[in-house]
């Protein structure tokens, strides 16, 4: 829980916008390091393991793209560009905010064959890739876990309202307005903020951890501004 709290510093791309993209990633599945993603990346996950080629999972975002078959067709082209590659059309995939396009590529890792499942999604001409790598091997016992993932994808306006019991949906807001009040008093971190995180991350951990970093840093934002 501590490590999940501190990389809420390391991700300055999490600035609040509209919309925002999550899905839930697997239980227990760890937060990579931010300092290795690509500038794509918004987030990506590991399985926990030592040695060999660690299972993932990530989220990419690339802005201006106009149509998805054309986006899709360019990436098709990218990973054929090595011959020792191969891609191919799986479909389409229903995701919480719609219909997604699902591919399959097979590439290689040090000799080792290495399957990533992509889940391409268009949205105001922007295109969300979520990828998921592991070995060919494991992807049996993995592929489930994979598609779970990939049909939990949303896009929201408004991250408290993806939280679908109204109980706490307000609940949640009534603490962000409280903690506006008290955000200038001189202990608010070490008394209010910080065992509000714990709880939080108790509380609301069926949501994923993707939306409670995505939404804690929105209160941490939230918190500069003037009340």
């Amino acid at each position: 829980m501590q490590r999940f709290l501190v990389l809420l510093l390391s991700f300055p791309h999490l600035l609040f916008s509209v919309p925002q993209a999550y899905f839930h990633p697997p239980e227990g599945w760890q937060i990579a390091d931010p300092k290795t993603y690509a500038p794509s990346v918004r987030i990506a996950f590991l399985l926990p393991r030592k040695g060999g080629f660690t299972p993932s999972l990530n989220l990419a975002e690339e802005e201006g793209v106009m149509d998805l078959d054309d986006y899709a067709e360019a990436v098709r082209k990218i990973h054929l560009s090595d011959p020792k590659n191969r891609w191919r059309k799986l479909g389409s995939l229903q995701t919480r905010s719609g219909k997604a396009l699902l591919t399959e590529i097979e590439t290689q890792s040090n000799t080792r064959p290495i399957r990533l499942l992509q889940l391409l999604f268009l949205h105001e001409q922007s295109a969300y890739i979520l990828t998921a790598a592991a070995p060919r091997e494991e992807m049996g016992s993995l592929g489930k876990t994979f598609l779970n993932a990939f049909k939990s994808f949303t896009i929201t306006e408004n991250l408290l309202e993806s939280i679908p019991e109204k109980e706490r949906r307000e609940a949640l807001y009534q603490t962000l307005l409280e903690f506006k009040e008290k955000s200038k008093e001189s202990r608010f971190q070490e008394e209010v903020w910080n065992p509000f995180q714990k709880r939080f991350l108790s509380e609301f951990n069926d949501m994923g951890a993707y939306w409670q970093l995505l939404l804690l840093k929105y209160f941490q934002e939230e918190l500069k501004k003037k009340v």
